[in-house]
């Protein structure tokens, strides 16, 4: 007997959940794409493309400059500097 409650429980479940599955609203395909089509983050994005395509971005061949002093024990007289670059490579600034 405890079988069947048990058994009687889980088709009252299902037939509840199923019946609450159909009480959904349906969309049909072209309100999808029309909803879509005025989507503003859609719209945003397909801004930025036709940006990104219409201005190409490279990146620059050098990318650091620095250029250092250095005094060796407070002595003008030994005063030393190191002029420092970091490049980009070739493929990835072209």
């Amino acid at each position: 007997m405890n079988i069947m409650i048990k058994f009687g429980i889980s088709i009252l479940f299902i037939l509840v959940f199923s019946y609450s599955t159909f009480a959904q609203n349906l969309f049909s395909f072209n309100d999808l794409i029309q909803n879509s089509i005025q989507d503003t983050s859609l719209y945003l994005f397909n801004k930025e493309i036709d940006y990104l395509k219409n201005n190409p971005f490279t990146i620059p061949l050098l990318e650091e400059m620095e250029f250092r002093t250095n005094t060796d024990e407070w002595d003008l007289r030994r005063q030393q500097y190191t002029f420092r670059t970091r490049f980009n490579g070739w493929k990835r600034s072209l």
